[in-house]
């Protein structure tokens, strides 16, 4: 809700949208597949704003073992030794994070990486169409894009 009433500008675009495709579609899989724009702007709020921090609070761990992993993001606890191919092992009950915000906010992936662009996916899927423009959606996984995780599991 923040992102839609710091960007006022977005709202119009946003409603005509949802108006259009549920008249053609209905509320529908189809419906809500043609709804680009709200896809676009819940991936962005999700780029900048994050979704981490609840899935590492849900754990059952001493807060000094999980901040680190909160101000990284995507935390996890190894429950087992892992082994690496590379021969690194990470212990069981060892806190693992990925650095989340730094992913979302590369240079090199997302020009003006600081600023909210609602539309920034929408218009990635119309400059890509026909070519996998699923990449560009909300439930996509990459690891350019992480905030579920990513990996053989999320194929």
């Amino acid at each position: 809700m923040y992102r839609l009433l710091a960007n006022p500008e977005c709202i119009e675009p946003l409603r005509q949208e949802v108006e259009s495709a549920v008249a053609e579609e209905s509320w529908t899989k189809a419906g809500l597949d043609k709804m680009h724009k709200i896809d676009s702007f819940l991936r962005e709020t999700q780029r900048l704003d994050g979704l981490s921090i609840g899935s590492v609070c849900s754990l059952r761990l001493p807060s000094q073992l999980l901040m680190p992993a909160l101000l990284v993001g995507l935390g996890r606890v190894a429950l087992r030794p892992f082994t690496f191919s590379n021969g690194i092992t990470v212990p069981a009950g060892t806190v693992v994070a990925a650095p989340i915000g730094a992913i979302h906010t590369d240079g090199k992936t997302y020009s003006s990486p600081g600023e909210f662009d609602g539309f920034r996916f929408a218009k990635l899927r119309e400059r890509d169409e026909g070519d996998m423009t699923s990449r560009h959606q909300m439930g996509d996984t990459c690891t350019t894009h992480v905030p579920f995780g990513h990996g053989r599991h999320a194929w």
